[in-house]
């Protein structure tokens, strides 16, 4: 102001505009600076009246109570009324303001944090009344382990009611498929896959990436391949697409994130009235139109589906992407966006895809190798870990109408140990270290002299081949592993470094070896 000074003193009436170059103009909206400009131009008696009612509209717009308004507006007395003249005034300015709709909208976001307080400290009782009244902190009483209720699986250690866990991989592997697969294994209470159905219950599928009909057709093959008729699935199974719903739990506007609660309250509504066990989400990111890197915005969509977990009591799981990588296997640190969606999860796997390479080395040769992913264990907070990833594969099934679908079955890998007995250990024993007294026998599969080639010239497996030098591989580390043979360090004169070589461990006597 001190800047740009008005260049004349200014007085219209609100059916008056000013005219051109007279000075600022007066728009109360938002800003403090035109505030200060009308309580001037009131002080100095120019157009009191006008000016009192986008006053006081403008404190009314921000929230403010009548209260507060007086307290700001009794300094606008003018000379020849009262107070009490000015508070008529101004309050027939608020009714009629508030008339009119210019209270803001409550705040959400207040009212969520309003109502985290107990209502008994808004009275402002003492100290000791306060601490009496509140319901927390919660001291720790005596309680009998006993009686503690115990987590309650749906489905292997994916799918648990009251939390939220996850499935997170690339696109293509398979992990629409899956979830088909094992949504109807849940649905009727049949070991599908390599997981047990702890409890058969309701499940509803949302796929809101492809339509309902591409979803039936993925169920037809599914029903087909496993032989599951109509009537399995009657009454256990909901099933929607794109094509038919919509979800939007929360989105990103100007004032912020908004949430969905009308929907979310609805979903809750429909969940416990139908009795579902198991919401599976494919994919997440199309249930919500928020930044997935912002953790601030992706700790409300995980808050909404907590709360949708925990009053219906059922297990939901979303299903979401990993970021592009180098080839390098996906990892819990490879799901996409903020790391509130994987610290929210309860449980959550990743799917990688198996190389028809690495799968001829896991003894899987042909076709048998073809369409192979593992199920890692990203995280799982509530049970302990698996001791070994779940090998699947996808298939094409013929249905009816024509179509192959692709459909998820268990992979079970070849037995490496088939036929190695104590016997044939303490042969292997014995060639390697009778090696060792001259040159011990190498660790790695590109030497020459590799370990491997002697044991699997013992035990008749060609290690020429993929699959015969990955069965080898194999028998080694689980040796190693169980001191039936050792790895150990020595030094090359050749090389000028050290070299990893396998000596024998712990000898396998003849009565362990059965002889």
């Amino acid at each position: 102001m001190r800047a740009f000074p008005p260049t004349q003193q200014r007085s219209t009436t609100p059916d008056t505009p000013a005219p051109a170059g007279t000075g600022l103009q007066i728009d109360l909206g938002q800003q403090a600076m035109d505030r200060a400009l009308a309580e001037a131009d009131i002080l100095q008696g120019n157009n009191w009246h006008a000016n009192i009612i986008r006053l006081v509209a403008s404190y009314v717009s921000r929230g403010l109570a009548d209260s507060e308004i007086h307290a700001l507006t009794d300094r606008l007395t003018l000379t020849g009324y009262t107070v009490d003249d000015t508070r008529r005034e101004v309050q027939q300015a608020i009714d009629g303001a508030r008339g009119k709709g210019w209270t803001p909208q409550p705040d959400p976001v207040q009212q969520k944090m309003a109502e985290q307080v107990p209502a008994q400290t808004f009275d402002a009782p003492a100290p000791e009344q306060q601490a009496d009244q509140a319901t927390w902190p919660t001291p720790i009483e005596d309680f009998n382990p006993l009686t503690l209720p115990r987590r309650q699986w749906i489905y292997g250690r994916t799918y648990i009611r009251g939390y939220v866990s996850l499935t997170a991989s690339a696109g293509g592997i398979g992990k629409t498929s899956l979830t088909m697969v094992e949504a109807v294994a849940i649905a009727t209470g049949r070991k599908l896959l390599d997981q047990d159905v702890h409890e058969r219950t309701k499940v509803w599928l949302v796929n809101l990436e492809d339509p309902r009909s591409e979803s039936l057709l993925r169920l037809a093959a599914v029903m087909q391949h496993y032989s599951i008729a109509h009537k399995d699935l009657a009454g256990w199974l909901f099933l929607d697409g794109e094509d038919d719903i919509r979800i939007t739990l929360a989105a990103e506007t100007r004032d912020g994130v908004t949430e969905n609660d009308a929907l979310l309250n609805y979903m809750i509504n429909k969940v416990k009235a139908l009795g579902i066990g198991v919401i599976l989400i494919d994919p997440l990111i199309s249930a919500h139109m928020v930044n997935e890197n912002s953790n601030m915005a992706v700790q409300v969509v995980v808050a909404m589906l907590r709360k949708l977990a925990r009053e219906t009591g059922a297990s939901v799981h979303p299903v979401h992407h990993i970021r592009k990588g180098n080839g390098d296997d996906a990892t819990v640190d490879s799901v996409r966006g903020a790391n509130a969606l994987i610290g929210a999860a309860r449980a959550a796997r990743v799917l990688n895809k198996v190389s028809e390479e690495a799968a001829e080395k896991l003894g899987l040769e042909g076709d048998a190798g073809k369409g192979i992913f593992r199920a890692d264990d990203a995280k799982s907070n509530l049970a302990a870990p698996a001791d070994k990833a779940t090998y699947m594969q996808t298939i094409g099934v013929q249905i009816a109408n024509g179509e192959h679908i692709a459909v998820v079955r268990t992979v079970n890998l070849p037995d490496a140990f088939e036929g190695v007995t104590a016997e044939a250990a303490m042969k292997c024993q014995r060639a390697i270290g009778k090696a060792a007294e001259d040159e011990p026998l190498r660790e790695s599969s590109q030497a020459k002299a590799w370990v491997g080639h002697t044991i699997g010239e013992l035990l008749d497996i060609d290690t020429t081949e993929k699959a015969g030098k990955g069965r080898v591989t194999a028998i080694l580390k689980q040796w190693v592993k169980t001191d039936v043979l050792r790895v150990e360090k020595m030094p090359d004169p050749r090389q000028g470094r050290e070299i990893s070589v396998v000596v024998v461990g712990t000898w396998i006597n003849r009565d362990e070896a059965g002889l």
